[in-house]
């Protein structure tokens, strides 16, 4: 067989690494998204709900569907355990399976070098970020930990798998209604995701978050403003 050099367990420490690095940094983004179509969301369901012209309108529960469909397909790729992918599964499957790429001294040579500054910055940083890590003997990745954090992911994205490969990837032939998940249930998923992955991008990048939720910088759901002047169909 020729030597397929991205083919999954042939790559150096290295490439490890610098996968891990850039899986984490692509959840950090996905997570992101998330939180931000989350809110968004929020903002245009508060504004329908003064308005009941809007509401008798089908736009709300098309906009809800797009909302809705998007959110349960990033879930899904964040616990995908496809390894050529980049997500949290992956990554802690990774983990768990080459735990001596993570050991102290490789965890620091990827934090930004304002972390690495000077001894006692360097001390706070690695009691903070990689002490949670740590196996008994402090300098060595704690795959028990990692494990936990994986059991976590996949009980937290269980129903999201099932509602995504039985109503949106595939249509299947099954008795009964399918299944579904409330919009709770969507934000229960979320959040879950959004804490197992802030420790992980701490340990990997030097970022601390305490939310990842972003910043709106404009009150830009003043545009729904006009829909409460909106006089609703007669009955």
């Amino acid at each position: 067989m020729p030597f397929e050099p991205n083919r999954p367990g042939r790559e150096s420490i290295e490439q490890r690494r610098a996968n891990g690095l850039a899986t984490t940094e692509n959840i950090e983004d996905a997570v992101t998204t998330l939180l931000n179509d989350r809110q968004t969301f929020a903002r245009f369901r508060d504004a329908v709900n003064l308005s009941l012209a809007v509401r008798q309108t089908h736009f709300p529960m098309t906009i809800a569907r797009w909302y809705s469909q998007s959110v349960l397909m990033g879930l899904r790729r964040i616990g995908d355990r496809d390894p050529r992918t980049h997500s949290l599964r992956a990554l802690l499957d990774g983990m768990i399976l080459n735990p001596e790429d993570w050991d102290i001294d490789a965890v620091i040579s990827l934090w930004p070098q304002e972390a690495r500054r000077d001894a006692e910055t360097l001390q706070f940083a690695v009691s903070f970020t990689y002490g949670p890590f740590a196996d008994s003997s402090g300098r060595s990745l704690n795959t028990g930990r990692v494990l936990l954090d994986r059991d976590r992911l996949d009980l937290a994205l269980s129903r999201v798998k099932l509602v995504v490969n039985k109503t949106i990837a595939h249509a299947e032939r099954t008795a009964g209604l399918p299944p579904n998940m409330t919009f709770d249930q969507l934000d229960e998923s979320i959040d879950s995701c959004h804490e197992l992955v802030k420790p992980y991008i701490t340990l990997l990048t030097g970022r601390s978050y305490n939310d990842m939720t972003p910043v709106e910088a404009q009150v830009w759901w003043r545009i729904f403003a006009p829909w409460q002047e909106i006089q609703p169909v007669p009955e």
